[in-house]
């Protein structure tokens, strides 16, 4: 079984109609977008499937929009594959995905929580002109330093996302940010101006904090199921730790994306993954050198090796393991020692070697396991001399689980 690190987007992966196509083949993707619906009170999906870009790309739109996503996406590998999660990081707003993936908060909670964070930076946004730049081929130290001393002049712009060693993200008063940006290019710093006019991560949204503060007072938080990085610490939450407090506080700090790195790289993890709209994350990750092999979900040519190569359906899984529940619990009716042995306990080995094989490999599983199933499950009938009504009630429950259910997988 494959050990899966996931990776959450935040604002900036934005796109009208994304996770439409999700919404259309499952039910249970559709249903999380009619929650939100229900429970924001807007037409959020349709925002997100028929809007238009400029409204979508408005921070209360957006935060919900990505995180609705994402979820999405999460929910419809979780129901129909087999992998171990082993731990979540989400970028900015993406760290609330993250906690609703891991089970330390529920949808409805956080649908509303991210949808009051996105209406209180939006209301700082409004409030004074500001502009968000990336900035790579310079040092950490000389953005670090330019930034204090443009700063100093009266108009504040800092650090927002220390992304990657050379992908650094400043934000704040647009005259400030397009100072530093001048001053910087001048040493050979190549800008990428960011789609977002928020001067998210940075003391400027104190405001935002606040109001965000008395609001995640009302709702109730549970440990982890798994492990999640805080863009706080770059680190994962420990049980001691206050996670309202800290999901405020990263309002108004840097996402210490590198250190989140740095800890995934130490990961015993097989596969990477952007569980979100777009490939941002995952980018993210090779710019900062993560060895382990990382996928993009909304990547058609990634999702397709993902399935074909790494990830077993769980139809599968649950046939194999159907045919060894039904051969254990058969009544045995033959008392001949040596027979059992040749003509129980060892096809009954040999179909826990197939489980294993499509379990911990990438092989899958063949049309000759299948039917070599069948044909150590008769073996089984035959040796324990089950009664022909038994057989028949039996292999109809194993149908139940067969492989052919293929149209309930994912599809690319």
């Amino acid at each position: 079984m494959q050990r899966i690190f996931f990776l959450m987007p935040g604002q900036g992966a934005q796109y009208v109609e994304m996770g439409k196509e999700l919404c259309d083949k499952y039910p249970e993707v559709e249903q999380i977008y009619n929650t939100a619906n229900e429970v924001l009170g807007i037409d959020i999906k349709g925002i997100c499937f028929t809007g238009d870009m400029t409204e979508l790309t408005k921070t209360e739109n957006t935060q919900i929009a990505v995180f609705l996503s994402s979820v999405a996406a999460y929910q419809v590998l979780r129901n129909r594959y087999n992998f171990e999660p082993i731990g979540f990081a989400g970028h900015s707003l993406g760290e609330f995905s993250a906690l609703v993936a891991a089970g330390s908060l529920d949808l409805e909670s956080a649908i509303r929580l991210v949808r009051k964070r996105g209406e209180f930076m939006q209301a700082v946004s409004d409030s004074f002109p500001s502009k968000m730049v990336a900035l790579r081929n310079i040092s950490i130290q000389e953005i670090e330093k330019q930034c204090q001393v443009t700063s100093e002049k009266g108009k504040f712009v800092g650090i927002a996302n220390y992304n990657a060693p050379n992908q650094i993200v400043i934000t704040g008063y647009q005259e400030a940010v397009e100072e530093v940006v001048e001053q910087l290019t001048k040493q050979g710093a190549d800008e990428i101006v960011v789609n977002v006019k928020t001067p998210f991560h940075t003391e400027l949204m104190q405001a935002a904090a606040d109001a965000f503060r008395e609001e995640i007072m009302k709702y109730e938080f549970k440990q982890p199921e798994y492990e999640v990085i805080a863009n706080l610490t770059g680190k994962p939450y420990q049980k001691d730790d206050d996670i309202k407090e800290i999901l405020v506080q990263q309002i108004t700090n840097p996402v210490k994306w590198i250190q989140t790195m740095d800890y995934l790289t130490g990961v015993d993890a097989d596969l990477v993954l952007d569980i979100g709209p777009k490939d941002i994350v995952q980018k993210l990750a090779k710019y900062n050198q993560v060895s382990t092999p990382t996928f993009a979900f909304a990547k058609t040519e990634d999702l397709k090796t993902l399935t074909q190569k790494y990830l077993a359906p769980k139809t599968i899984i649950n046939f194999v393991s159907k045919a060894l529940g039904i051969a254990v619990s058969l009544k045995n009716y033959n008392d001949d020692i040596e027979l059992y042995q040749e003509g129980v306990v060892k096809p009954y080995k040999r179909m826990e070697e197939i489980k294993t094989q499509v379990q911990y490999t990438a092989d899958g599983i063949s049309e000759t396991d299948v039917n070599e199933i069948m044909s150590l499950l008769n073996t089984i009938f035959e040796t324990k001399k089950t009664p022909q009504a038994e057989r028949e009630k039996r292999m109809k429950e194993l149908m139940e689980f067969s492989p052919e259910q293929k149209k309930d997988l994912v599809t690319v």
